[in-house]
């Protein structure tokens, strides 16, 4: 992980930078009525959310996989990472970010 910077935690996540990305990672729990769990049954989620710092753009495909395949972020390699599109009634946009979920 020579090249991701590790900058702070704060309300039990981390912080990191790498390159030109800025990561929050966290390990969350959802409650019974949220969709993630009520779709698989899991409760217990690794969160990260990327964005690329400064740029009103979003992360390439590349630096998606670069993230989960090369550093250790917690993700359990021999299992699926999803990305999910809220139905359009949830749908918030705050900030030109991706997030990647996996159970925990």
């Amino acid at each position: 992980m020579s090249d991701l910077q590790r900058l702070d935690d704060f309300a039990g996540a981390a912080t990191y930078r790498h390159g030109h990305l800025f990561l929050i990672c966290s390990l969350d729990v959802m409650s019974l009525e949220d969709a993630h769990a009520t779709m698989f049954g899991v409760r217990r989620w690794r969160h990260i959310s990327v964005s690329v710092e400064g740029q009103r753009r979003l992360a390439s495909w590349d630096d998606l996989t670069h993230l989960v395949y090369e550093h250790e972020l917690g993700f359990d390699q021999r299992r699926d990472v999803l990305q999910f599109l809220p139905p359009l009634s949830s749908y918030v946009n705050l900030a030109e970010a991706l997030h990647l979920w996996q159970p925990a």
